[in-house]
């Protein structure tokens, strides 16, 4: 998907489209490597023999360690997804080829991942305040997907994007 719209929004800004490509696939190895934090807790309550000398209690509280673990780590990720998703609607905005609307949505929605991470880490209390409504903003994430499966790239306005920007 990174790579897709790479491709897709080169023509709009290369650098930018660059920028959004390492912010996605930083985003993708961050969430990738923090997987491996739902996997310790089933370990931990395997029940194998290796497990003898913790007692009951604390196996429980390290599984729940690295479910915490899970959680920040996640919210690290959002934050270069956050920004991925900034920069990707500023460049389907500046489209000719996508409505702005799009775009914008798109934007705001990045906007909300990374208040919401950064909420996260500042006032973990009042994310749970917070989540609905950034929820309901992050609209753009699903209209976007929907709009490339239905309509698609109007392709002869990329062309004539992409060879403006050739020249």
């Amino acid at each position: 998907m990174a790579l897709i719209f790479y491709e897709l929004l080169k023509p709009v800004s290369k650098s930018l489209a660059l920028l959004a490509l390492f912010f996605r696939l930083t985003f993708v190895a961050i969430a990738s490597a923090n997987v491996l934090n739902h996997f310790a807790p089933l370990l931990l309550m395997s029940g194998a023999e290796y497990l003898a000398s913790f007692n009951p209690d604390q196996l429980r509280t390290l599984a729940v360690t690295f479910i915490r673990v899970h959680t920040i780590g996640f919210d690290i990720a959002l934050v270069f997804f956050g920004f991925h998703c900034v920069m990707a609607g500023y460049l389907f905005f500046r489209s000719i080829f996508f409505p702005r609307i799009l775009g914008a949505l798109l934007a705001l929605a990045g906007l909300c991942y990374l208040t919401n991470s950064f909420a996260s880490f500042l006032s973990p209390a009042f994310v749970a305040h917070l989540l609905p409504y950034t929820l309901v903003l992050g609209v753009g994430e699903v209209l976007l997907p929907i709009w490339l499966v239905v309509v698609g790239v109007n392709v002869p306005r990329r062309k004539e994007q992409a060879s403006a920007a050739v020249e």
